[in-house]
């Protein structure tokens, strides 16, 4: 079944949109980190991200379920 991803790419590449199933997604995300030599993060993007096409650049974003936190500077992470 195909969904809303966000793949995140390192070294400030950012982010983007992707549709697909979730081993398209992988693909995507795989070529991207071989392709800028940068870490990268897929996640499911949120119903609000889809609707305003803005996607939230924190990488401590919980559908990233990560199990360290990254260094942000977003007003979520200030806290």
């Amino acid at each position: 079944m195909k969904k809303n991803w966000v793949i995140s790419v390192g070294n400030d590449w950012g982010h983007f949109f992707f549709n697909g199933t979730e081993k398209e997604a992988e693909s995507m995300r795989c070529h991207k980190a071989n392709w800028e030599h940068a870490m990268t993060k897929k996640r499911l993007a949120t119903i609000e991200e889809i609707e305003t096409q803005k996607i939230d650049p924190c990488w401590n974003h919980p559908n990233f379920k990560n199990t360290n936190r990254y260094y942000c500077e977003c007003p979520k992470c200030k806290k």
